[in-house]
């Protein structure tokens, strides 16, 4: 999904205008109730290991709503031009290896159009965006074009190299690849959404942005406009008819229940600063993912949670059994032979992905909608049913995986069921375009 933004100076009002959108947050000017276990604590983080718990608050603070939703034509996929006055590109810092490539800098390529691309592999939307960039990479490239995506991990498992080689060689990624596994040119780009996209000039200019997917026309139109201010000649090169990505009528709303769901983190690290947040007043910040109070007593610890199904809301994630949070996951270490332990959350979407990991052996995870089973026809490219019609994803690598894929847009009852342990799960993504997985 692309996020535009009008008249844009540098990255600054960038985060500021696009931080709320990037993470899907919706809501109304009413304030929404939130469900929880006892008092939402304020968290006081302890170091890793640490045995102190985190006092809790007096008492329950007023429910914070999510930030209000921004209207639906901000959504829709459009390259962001830029002034003319924003200056050069900064240079690449800190990138530790190359792929497809030997080693270059921007200043290398000038007199060359340049794309520069800044992505995780587990991210759907950069899944999205690739087709088009290995298409531009082959029919552009001959013509001065520069592909350029820069590998900015969102999680730890994202940094071993083993897991991005074997990334690049099943999405078949063929254009070049820094690998920025300490997030000194994420920083320098000011980075926040992955992906994100740069379109540079001849002369090393800043010339455009795309945050997320979509805006394909837009962009291969300015890839033209630059190349020909080079002297490349394309007039035998056809321009792509490749569609944006289209969001189904009704997907954003402004009451946060019936809208399309924001992304839920399980990790430590999104969810302390979130809570901290609204614990200080900070209104202008999605809540955290998770509001049961027990998540927050102790950092790093296997934590026993009693789910009540029936307090489900949507945008919010909700556990069952014996949970370890971990900074960037939640984590199941025991066996459960029942698939008693399970993340569930009400849903509002058209498709739903989950960044899961696996510890030493491949995993099971049972996936179950609505109390039952997944149909055939509502099953992502990931779900595989065994013989007794149980719907079930196979973990043999950290990554994204495609878990539903609904033909029309609605809201249902979602839930992860594990029975061994050895099972990371660090978030999950929804979609609701009527054209795109």
């Amino acid at each position: 999904m692309n996020i535009s933004i009008s008249k844009v100076r540098w990255l600054l009002p960038i985060v500021i205008g696009v931080l709320g959108l990037a993470a899907i947050a919706c809501g109304s000017d009413e304030e929404t109730p939130v469900p929880t276990r006892g008092p939402i604590v304020t968290p006081t983080p302890t170091p890793s290991g640490s045995s102190a718990a985190v006092s809790p608050s007096t008492g329950p603070p007023t429910a914070v709503p999510l930030p209000a939703q921004q209207p639906p034509q901000a959504l829709v996929p459009a390259l962001t031009p830029l002034d003319s006055d924003i200056g050069f590109a900064p240079e690449l810092v800190g990138i530790t290896d190359w792929i497809n490539t030997e080693p270059l800098t921007l200043q290398s390529v000038r007199g060359k159009a340049l794309l520069v691309q800044f992505w995780s592999y587990s991210s759907d939307m950069w899944l999205r965006t690739l087709p088009q960039f290995n298409e531009w990479h082959a029919k552009y490239g001959p013509h001065g074009l520069v592909v350029l995506g820069v590998h900015s991990p969102e999680y730890q498992f994202e940094k071993d190299r083993a897991n991005l080689d074997a990334a690049i060689a099943r999405h078949g990624v063929n254009y070049p690849i820094a690998i920025d596994n300490n997030l000194e040119s994420w920083k320098v780009f000011s980075g926040f959404v992955r992906p994100t996209m740069y379109i540079v000039d001849k002369d090393g200019k800043l010339n455009g942005i795309q945050i997320g997917d979509g805006g394909y026309q837009e962009i291969e139109t300015a890839i033209r406009e630059m190349l020909a201010a080079t002297g490349a000649d394309l007039s035998a090169v056809p321009i792509s008819d490749a569609p944006d990505p289209v969001l189904v009528e009704g997907a954003i709303d402004e009451n946060s229940d019936t809208s399309l769901t924001r992304r839920l983190y399980t990790g430590i690290n999104v969810n302390y600063p979130a809570i901290t947040a609204v614990m200080t007043g900070d209104t202008r910040a999605p809540p955290p993912y998770i509001q049961l109070r027990d998540y927050y007593q102790i950092q790093d610890s296997n934590n026993e949670y009693e789910d009540s199904p029936g307090e489900h809301i949507n945008q919010y994630l909700y556990m069952n059994g014996l949970w370890y949070n971990n900074v960037e996951s939640l984590d199941h270490q025991v066996d459960s032979p029942d698939y008693d332990d399970y993340l569930a959350f009400v849903f509002f979407a058209k498709g739903v992905n989950v960044v899961m990991g696996n510890k030493d052996e491949p995993r099971e995870v049972r996936i179950t909608m609505d109390g039952g089973p997944l149909a055939p026809d509502q099953a992502g490219k990931d779900i595989r049913f065994d013989a007794d019609g149980n719907s079930y994803v196979l973990i043999d690598h950290p990554d994204l995986y495609q878990l539903v894929e609904l033909e029309d847009f609605g809201t249902h009852e979602l839930q992860l069921r594990a029975n061994k342990p050895g099972i990371s799960v660090y978030s999950f993504s929804f979609h609701a375009y009527e054209n795109f997985p």
